[in-house]
């Protein structure tokens, strides 16, 4: 999945932002980067991230627009005026498939942890890391009860905790918890080979990366082939 289009109007303090990407790699440059995901998150169904106050301004000449490109259809995702709930017209790629609103509101449900993934602050490491190990041992690192509300109560099955286990033992990347990003590269592995195991037509969805260093978008870079998703920087 990766998003093709994204067309942002008089919402919070942008007033207009478009910008097309292709399926590997793409950069957005904004003054308004917290504004640029709350449009985002919107557009893909995601609760609104509360830590970031009150939501960005709407009028009725707010328009939101992405086109959304999945394993089968083309999506295109709209939300006007001051209506949040966005619309969506399904493009099936070709003749023999299917698409609906649906499908496509199916296609990115995702629990809060992988939201986190998608919506990724570096300079936020410090106060909740992408570490796999924490998950082994969630005593030490959560609330009773939060991992589990986190993945949606995935986090207490044994095929995660068999998954988890097997992944951390046949990892290729070495586990150095002194590098963010590769943490964060090994995280975003485990969560799709575990959604790939208990759902086939699982796909991964975009990573949208704000305050990454040019050291760690080189390693990030680097390590693309490791990860099958689209990343777009957030300048």
């Amino acid at each position: 999945m990766y998003i093709k289009r994204l067309l942002i109007e008089n919402f919070g303090e942008i007033e207009r932002l478009d910008n097309t990407f292709t399926a590997d790699i793409g950069t957005v440059n904004t003054d308004f980067a917290d504004d640029l995901l709350s449009a985002v998150r919107l557009l893909f169904g995601c609760p609104t991230d509360k830590s970031r106050g009150r939501p960005p301004k709407r009028n009725k000449s707010t328009r939101l627009y992405a086109e959304v490109v999945t394993e089968n259809a083309l999506y295109k995702i709209e939300s006007c005026g001051r209506r949040y709930v966005p619309t969506v017209n399904a493009i099936p790629l070709n003749r023999f498939e299917t698409a609906s609103q649906s499908g496509y509101f199916s296609a990115i449900r995702q629990c809060e942890e992988e939201i986190r993934l998608c919506f990724s602050d570096f300079p936020d490491y410090e106060n909740a890391p992408f570490d796999l190990e924490r998950y082994l041992c969630e005593e030490k690192y959560y609330a009773p009860g939060e991992l589990c509300k986190l993945t949606d109560g995935m986090s207490v099955t044994p095929t995660f905790r068999r998954a988890l286990k097997h992944f951390l033992t046949y990892r290729t990347l070495s586990p150095d918890l002194k590098s963010p990003i590769l943490s964060f590269v090994d995280t975003v592995r485990f969560w799709d080979e575990f959604k790939s195991t208990v759902n086939i037509h699982h796909e991964g969805k975009p990573l949208f990366i704000k305050n990454l260093s040019e050291k760690d978008r080189k390693i990030l870079k680097e390590n693309r082939e490791l990860i099958n998703r689209q990343i777009i920087f957030i300048k």
